[in-house]
C-alpha cells in the first residue's frame, strides 16, 4: 500500500464476487482478534477502471439485519481503526466485484510508522474524512424520511456505477437487489419497495435488464437534500 508516496510492503489476495476481506472473511479463534493480529487492508487499482467501487462495508445485527455503511473503491484503506486501538473490527468488508487487496500487518504497520512518523497526518486526514461520512450518515437517519434515505442510497449507487445513458438517465451499471438498496438506506426492504414502486410508476426510476436506472436525479437530490 502507499500512502503520499510511501510504500508499505504487503501481501496481496485477489478476492472474487461476494467474499469477505474482513472480520467475516474466515472462522477465528477469539485471539485472532487481537491488535498483534490487525491488518490494514488497501484496495489497488484495477487496471481496467482506476476508480471502479469494488467493495462494500456493512455491519449485521444479531437478528440478521444487514447494513451497507460505505461503497468504497481503488485507493480506498480499510481496517486502519484496529491498527490504532488494537480492538476488534468493528465493521465487515466484503468484494461486490472482483477485487485485489493489499495487506498489511500490524507489525510491520508500526514499524513504518515509526520511521515514517510523517504519515501520521495522512491517516489522521483519512480517519477524519470517515468520521466526516459517519455524521453525514447519521443525519441522514434522524433528519430524513424514508423517500430521502432512498433518495441519498440511488443516488450513492449512481455516483458508485452510474453510466451516462443520455437524455438525463443514468444507468447503475451494478446489479443490486431491494435488499442491498435497503441496506444502504438503514430502511426496512418492504419500506423501500414501496418508495420504488411510487418512483416507477412517476418515471423518476426504472428497470432495464436487470439494472436500476436514475430517470430524474435533481428529484431524488431534492428528496435526499436536509
Amino acid at each position: 500500500m502507499e500512502i503520499r508516496g510511501v510504500g508499505i510492503a504487503g501481501a496481496q489476495r485477489h478476492f472474487g464476487e461476494g467474499l469477505f476481506c474482513g472480520r467475516e472473511e474466515l472462522p477465528r479463534p477469539p485471539q485472532a482478534q487481537a491488535a498483534d493480529d490487525a491488518a490494514v487492508a488497501h484496495a489497488l487499482a484495477s487496471q481496467r477502471k482506476l476508480q471502479r467501487r469494488s467493495l462494500k462495508v456493512h455491519v449485521v445485527s444479531p437478528s440478521g439485519r444487514d447494513r451497507i455503511l460505505a461503497i468504497l473503491g481503488a485507493g480506498t484503506i480499510v481496517g486502519e481503526l484496529s491498527m490504532f486501538d488494537g480492538a476488534p473490527r468493528s465493521a465487515s468488508v466484503a468484494a461486490i466485484r472482483a477485487s485485489k487487496l493489499s495487506f498489511v500487518r500490524r507489525a510491520v504497520f508500526d514499524d513504518v510508522l515509526h520511521a515514517q512518523p510523517e504519515m501520521y497526518r495522512e491517516l489522521t486526514i483519512i480517519l477524519a474524512r470517515g468520521l466526516r461520512d459517519i455524521d453525514d450518515a447519521i443525519a441522514a437517519t434522524s433528519f430524513l424520511s424514508v423517500r430521502g434515505r432512498t433518495a441519498r442510497a440511488l443516488l450513492a449507487l449512481a455516483d458508485a456505477f452510474g453510466q451516462d445513458a443520455g437524455d438525463g438517465r443514468i444507468v447503475i451499471r451494478q446489479k443490486v437487489t431491494q435488499s442491498d438498496i435497503a441496506a444502504m438506506a438503514g430502511i426496512v426492504r418492504e419500506n423501500f419497495s414501496r418508495v420504488m414502486h411510487d418512483w416507477l410508476d412517476r418515471s423518476f426510476f426504472s428497470r432495464i435488464a436487470g439494472y436500476y436506472c436514475v430517470e430524474n436525479k435533481l428529484v431524488l437530490e431534492h428528496e435526499g437534500h436536509f
